[in-house]
């Protein structure tokens, strides 16, 4: 049996998602400042630049009383160049096509338990 060669999924999923993805960008709350201005707390954001290939819920997913998943939210199969960067859902942001998305849920892909191959992201149009 040969070995389990995780560097070559990698290359694979970065084939892939380079030819059917378009660029994004994940938008991180890294902490919040107090501006004097404002009064008021605001966030500290980092952005980290990637792919992504957007992919709609099927029409049996969305509605069930059983899930989260509403009509009009995608899912986005994502890698970014910083492979450190882990997108949190709940609390960060997706720009795919200059729209914004909230991150609901994060799926790592990752079938050693090392580094994550790609990420799925159930997501939400921020209106």
């Amino acid at each position: 049996m040969d070995k389990f060669d995780y560097q070559q999924m990698i290359d694979v999923a970065d084939e892939l998602i380079d030819a059917f993805g378009n660029p994004c960008t994940l938008v991180q709350i890294s902490r919040y400042i107090y501006d004097e201005k404002k009064k008021k707390n605001v966030p500290v954001v980092n952005e980290f630049e990637g792919k992504a290939v957007k992919k709609a819920y099927s029409a049996e997913m969305v509605g069930n009383l059983s899930n989260i998943i509403n009509m009009g939210d995608v899912q986005f199969v994502c890698r970014f160049d910083d492979t450190t960067v882990v997108p949190c859902e709940g609390k960060d942001a997706i720009i795919f096509d200059n729209i914004k998305y909230n991150i609901l849920h994060v799926i790592s892909v990752c079938p050693s338990g090392g580094e994550a191959i790609v990420y799925k992201l159930h997501t939400r149009r921020v209106n």
